[in-house]
């Protein structure tokens, strides 16, 4: 009939009806703690004696430096809410007599004595309201014992309308235990500020009295039915809203008199107002259990609200139980990738999709809170499965590589990171992972106790007991357990972090790829036999990577959709504690993957170049997770070949071959990137050609240099060091070296921010993804464009043979058309955090650069105005006439022009298009339109055609999913004025009919669409690819479109929350796709596969 925590029978109502009713972006719940102060919570948490009133002083523990500590109920109440306390002690205040201290004070007269823990006394931050700190909106009563309605001290600081006798809960104005709101904001910092208030109450409150039940109870629909904050709180009718009842007692005051009904009866009217009532038992005394239990009755059933706990891991698990139960909808915000490199005939195409959802307990009853787990599904296509539409390729089966991972052995997975310029196995029995390495201070002496409860499943709280030197082993122990997720930690069957901004990239073997290198062709035939893996980085700081192919498509072989390895970069060890304290995550950046040569001189150009100078590479940063940047050689992926080829952090920079970092020294140029903030800038991989030194404005031919370098912003320096996260870098791939810096105050002067009258300042995070472009196939990178945090462009140009030449330009403000300008930190701004897209308008060799911006993650944003824009790339010559055709209307934009004296040539934007969602050319909020429309995702350019997606809220309806649409316009012309689409979107009725977009969801099932991916569906020739029927199958000798399906393009969106139309049903296996998606047909485009330098392949 009721639930005893350690033997974890929970069975929980479920998911709350209200708590998904935004699935675009959980609403944060509101949650009313109702603490028990009255004066039996006093006594020894470790009580076992007889228990008769609230009076029983007899009944308190010890606090004595000779005879021991004792903790109180109460003192472990705060514990668990608020945090372990760190060398605990307590003093035993006697309050029986007004004339010695701490008497008088208004809790004075007591026979019952006040533990208290000074102030003094520490505390970790691993308490369940700091755990939630952000995502849960605490508020906190604590009893009201005096029977007067004064509002003042006479009357216990009553709190609510009663007059005469008022109990129940204590007022704002209370000096101990005073009543704290939750937060009437959603945004996380005003959350954090309010539930500290909410600990600092719990800390200060002082048990003494009876216990109020039923007025507190009463006190707490009055503040759910009446305060002004809930009432004008727009998600008021769906936002989750729960009760949590602490108590150790019989309820002896105001039950059934005055105002007040019985408690159960109090309890059931907060249900039916919509309010969700739980109760936790502590130390329940003999005879109370049948009162709690009735309290916990909803409607005259048992429905598992009730908790019994005899100590504090019994009450921290109820804590976490109740939370649990709030759980959030599977999210995504990856991208689909698509591949017809599969190693066998059958299989005509693979799709792989990545997204992360909540973690249950192990009963599978509830969720656990701050615990992401990730998603990642292999889709199978082949030819013949469908009889009504024999020439299409369907859906044959998924693979889910999550689940594969989760149910895998942990001695079977080989797992390292990188200690002392070594690949070293990540694991327990090797000792160089040192607890240093970890995090771990010398002066350290409290460690965290996160281990396995084995009669719970979940983690432990508190502390690690011994001596030092054993807690500082069972910390490292059981952290790079918990990172594993072995068996005997409360993360077992999750190996699988939470996917959720790191799409998966997938290495080819490029058999397909006809380029007329010599060297290429060699390195081509050497990769033949390699397998086709699949690589992503999860939440707990482990890039994976996965072996996606097959011999045959008629066989499910042990290592396919096997994890072959995972690496922990080195930089991040030290960040792995903060995983089971609640992080949200080490590592989210999406690597990016590049066929390269390292280095080519003159000399070795002249002579025979060896398939042996390509090489695999793989890049990737920790985006919010972390401030670094991790770099292998992937050439040959299987476990034992590949190599770690460098890592930079804010800290410097570790080269392979080198058992110490920053060789030469942290201040030397080439290891200095003191301003990496978080690493949210994608890079992009390419070639430069360029002078052996830095400071060189040209050179001679034979002394020019090809060299396969990273580009990437500095990222975000939110909450870091002045001018952190304002910069550009460029560094060589082979050894991570800084080649140039782009900064305010550069060594160079490399910055010119004067369109916007900045002079050579950044004054913006440079947290976008970044896009290069080669003029010529068969030449170098030559310039990159990437976004920052106010919505604007630059343009780097690296061109130029000599570095000293190189500069880094503010290329388009779209904010500027408004006047005034709203300066970078406006509120109306957001980031452009997305890789624009880049492409050549036919006719005139001119590039294109169409970006958007907006916040994937803050949903219910809705000041922000965000746009997409088409620019075309003008190079005049100068000085000369300005171009007439700069400025757009409604625009007219004073785009800005970099003049290159020296080249003799200007350079700068001019507007295609420009569509602020919503907003007119004043940024006025267009009639009938919602505000909060943003871009999800990067844009795509195909067949002339550019695809985006966005996703807007209703604010009119904000229980009420918002909308997702797929744009289809043109890339480089308007519809009319420039602020208007020229249509191109097939309509899904009539496919001659072309739309500017189409909506995907309703107003009941949301959709978050995260950025399309072009996929063509193979050709069929009944049931066999083409490459079947080329080796003889039933169609040989025939013409290829003879019987044939032509292949068919199509957009593909995963929409984080719901499918829409007619999902795909496997036609093998049982597994059923659970990462949401939507597609639509297009039209026909032309793919290409190019060369943008001699050392560098794109496709």
């Amino acid at each position: 009939m009721y639930n005893r925590i350690t033997a974890l029978t929970v069975a929980l109502l479920g998911f709350s009806s209200v708590a998904n009713a935004l699935p675009a972006s959980p609403i944060k719940p509101v949650v009313l703690l109702l603490i028990d102060t009255s004066g039996s919570m006093e006594y020894d948490a470790e009580n076992v004696q007889m228990e008769y009133s609230d009076l029983d002083d007899q009944l308190v523990p010890t606090c004595d430096p000779l005879q021991g500590y004792g903790k109180s109920r109460f003192v472990v109440a705060q514990e668990v809410l608020t945090g372990s306390f760190v060398g605990y002690h307590c003093l035993k205040q006697d309050r029986n007599n007004n004339l010695v201290p701490p008497c008088p004070r208004e809790d004075c007269p007591y026979p019952v004595p006040h533990i208290m823990v000074p102030f003094t006394v520490l505390q970790a931050d691993d308490g369940l309201i700091d755990l939630s700190r952000t995502d849960v909106k605490f508020g906190v009563m604590t009893s009201d014992t005096v029977a007067s309605d004064a509002n003042d001290a006479t009357g216990g600081y009553s709190y609510g309308p009663e007059v005469g006798t008022n109990y129940g809960a204590r007022n704002e104005n209370a000096p101990t235990g005073p009543f704290v709101k939750p937060s009437p904001s959603d945004d996380p910092l005003q959350i954090a500020i309010r539930n500290d208030q909410v600990q600092t109450s719990i800390r200060s409150a002082i048990p003494v009295g009876g216990s109020p039940i039923s007025p507190m109870l009463y006190d707490a629909l009055y503040y759910f039915e009446n305060d002004p904050d809930l009432a004008a709180d727009i998600y008021r009718d769906c936002r989750p809203k729960t009760v949590i009842l602490i108590t150790d007692g019989r309820a002896n005051l105001g039950e059934a008199t005055g105002p007040y009904k019985d408690s159960v009866t109090a309890a059931q009217e907060l249900r039916d107002a919509g309010i969700d009532v739980y109760v936790i038992g502590f130390k329940l005394a003999d005879g109370v259990d049948t009162l709690v239990e009735a309290i916990a009755t909803n409607n005259g059933a048992i429905s598992a609200p009730l908790f019994k706990a005899d100590n504090s891991m019994d009450l921290a698990q109820a804590f976490n139980q109740i939370l649990g139960s709030m759980a959030v909808a599977t999210q995504s915000r990856t991208m689909t990738v698509v591949s017809e490199e599969t190693g066998n005939l059958k299989d005509v195409q693979y799709q792989f999709n990545a997204a992360h959802t909540h973690v249950t307990t192990p009963d599978g009853l509830m969720t656990i809170p701050n615990a992401r787990q990730g998603l990642l599904e292999q889709s199978v296509y082949q030819c013949g499965l469908d009889t009504t539409k024999p020439n299409e390729p369907r859906l044959a089966r998924i693979l889910r590589l999550s689940d594969m991972l989760n149910e895998r052995a942990d001695s079977s997975r080989n797992i390292y990171t990188w200690i002392d310029g070594f690949l070293t196995p990540f694991a327990v029995d090797d000792a160089s992972v040192s607890a240093e390495h970890l995090g771990v201070t010398s002066g350290q002496t409290v460690f965290p106790d996160f281990s396995l409860d084995g009669s719970t499943g979940l983690c432990k709280t508190g502390f690690l007991t011994g001596t030092v030197a054993e807690k500082r082993e069972r910390f490292r122990q059981n952290l790079i357990k918990f990172v594993r997720a072995t068996d005997d930690t409360c993360r077992r069957n999750h190996k699988t972090g939470a996917i959720h901004h790191s799409g998966p990239v997938l290495q080819g073997k490029f058999q397909d790829a006809g380029v007329s290198i010599p060297s290429f062709a060699a390195f081509k035939n050497s990769i033949k036999n390699r397998p086709v893996m699949l690589y992503t980085a999860t939440h707990d700081g482990q890039l994976h990577a996965f072996r996606v192919d097959r011999e045959s498509g008629t066989h499910m072989p042990s290592y396919w959709g096997r994890e072959e390895w995972s690496y922990v970069p080195n930089h991040l060890l030290a960040s792995l504690k903060k995983l089971p304290a609640g992080a949200s995550t080490v590592m989210d950046g999406s690597p990016v993957l590049a066929n390269v040569v390292f280095n080519r001189t003159y000399a070795t150009a002249l002579g025979t170049e060896s398939g042996n100078a390509w090489h695999s590479v793989l890049v990737v940063g920790d985006r919010d997770g972390g401030r670094g940047y991790t770099a292998l050689d992937v050439t040959d992926p299987t476990d034992g070949n590949w190599e770690v080829l460098w890592e930079i952090s804010h800290k410097g920079r570790c080269a392979k071959g080198h058992g110490e970092c920053n060789v030469g020294g942290h201040g030397a140029f080439e290891n200095d990137f003191s301003r990496l903030g978080y690493t949210y800038s994608k890079p992009a991989i390419g070639t430069v050609s360029v002078c052996p030194s830095r400071s060189m404005t040209s050179c001679n031919q034979n002394q020019l240099q090809e060299v396969a370098v990273a580009v990437f912003g500095a990222g975000s320096g939110d909450g870091l060091g002045i001018g952190t996260g304002r910069s550009v870098y460029v560094v060589r791939m082979d050894t991570g070296e800084k080649l140039a810096e782009f900064r305010t105050g550069g060594y160079l002067g490399n910055v010119d921010a004067t369109c916007t009258a900045e002079g050579t300042l950044i004054t913006a995070d440079m947290v976008g993804d970044v896009a290069c472009y080669s003029t010529f196939p068969g030449t170098f990178m030559t310039r990159c464009f990437m976004g920052d945090s106010a919505g604007r462009l630059w343009r780097l140009e690296i061109g130029s043979p000599g570095i000293a030449n190189w500069n880094l330009t503010l290329f388009y403000d779209p904010y500027m058309s408004k006047i005034p300008r709203p300066p970078v930190t406006s509120p109306i701004r957001a980031p452009a955090y997305s890789a624009p897209a880049l492409s050549i308008k036919p006719y005139r060799n001119e590039l294109v650069i169409i970006y958007g911006n907006g916040d994937v993650d803050d949903l219910n944003n809705t000041t922000r105005k965000n746009f997409i824009v088409s620019l075309t790339e003008r190079v005049a010559p100068f000085p000369s006439v300005i171009d007439t055709d700069r400025t757009c209307a409604p625009w007219n934009d004073l785009t800005c022009f970099k003049y290159y004296p020296v080249q003799k040539k200007q350079v700068g934007p001019i507007v295609n298009f420009k569509h602020f969602f919503g907003y007119d050319s004043q940024l006025e909020l267009v009639g009938g339109a919602l505000e909060g429309e943003r871009m999800m995702g990067p844009p795509v350019i195909y067949g002339g055609t550019a695809y985006f997606t966005t996703f807007v809220p209703d604010p009119t309806r904000p229980c009420e999913p918002g909308l997702g649409k797929i744009w289809g316009v043109d890339f480089a012309q308007a519809g009319g004025t420039c602020d208007q689409f020229k249509p191109a979107l097939p309509d899904e009725v009539n496919p001659q009919t072309l739309l500017t977009h189409r909506v995907i969801g309703s107003g009941t099932e949301g959709a978050i669409p995260y950025g399309p991916v072009v996929a063509n569906r193979p050709m069929c020739f009944g049931d066999q690819s083409v490459a079947e029927a080329a080796l003889g199958g039933t169609f040989a000798g025939q013409p290829l479109l003879s019987g044939g399906h032509m292949s068919t393009p199509q957009l593909i969106v995963q929409t984080g929350v719901a499918t829409t139309g007619t999902p795909e049903m496997p036609a093998q296996g049982p597994t059923q796709r659970f990462i949401p998606q939507t597609s639509a047909a297009i039209a026909p485009g032309f793919e290409t596969l190019f060369v943008s330098s001699w050392g560098l392949l794109f496709d």
